[in-house]
């Protein structure tokens, strides 16, 4: 069974003591085939200045983190996507379809990465628009047999969404 693509939200009566993870709304994006370690980012956390404005990538970074990604992923709005690696950044992003391409039922190829080389490469080549990008810092991650036990405790609920592609 793949989580790969599927949504957790939490339980209003679950997490109530971490702050991050009660009431979230979390993409599962990544599920290695080994260990079946599942990893995913919280959605709806945006990240927020100390007087409550909303952050983009470019507000965060360093000369050098701004010269790495560009002035086009600077205006990127920027979330908080959980509490492991907090300083990593992952993507998650829509690829535009080419007409030979498109199954015609309206859906895109969603991506998520922690690859920002492939991110801006994609953005160079004009399959990604950056409208369509959502920047994470940190990310989740769960065991499979803890993400199992979780569900099978009603901490989250589960729902599958459409397919994301490593």
């Amino acid at each position: 069974f793949s989580f790969v693509g599927s949504v957790l939200v939490c339980n209003q009566i679950s997490c109530l003591g971490h702050e991050k993870l009660h009431g979230a709304v979390i993409l599962l994006a990544r599920q290695e085939q080994a260990d079946g370690h599942v990893s995913g980012v919280i959605l709806n956390t945006p990240a927020e200045s100390a007087d409550g404005g909303l952050l983009c990538l470019g507000d965060v970074l360093t000369p050098e983190g701004e010269k790495f990604f560009g002035s086009h992923l600077c205006g990127c709005r920027l979330f908080l996507g959980g509490d492991v690696a907090p300083n990593v950044f992952s993507a998650v992003y829509e690829l535009k379809q080419r007409d030979e391409e498109d199954p015609g039922d309206g859906t895109m190829k969603t991506v998520f990465t922690f690859d920002m080389e492939r991110l801006k490469q994609d953005v160079d080549d004009g399959i990604v628009d950056c409208k369509h990008i959502g920047l994470f810092l940190g990310h989740c991650g769960w065991a499979h047999d803890q993400l199992w036990s979780e569900l099978d405790r009603n901490v989250w609920f589960h729902g599958r969404v459409g397919d994301v592609q490593k």
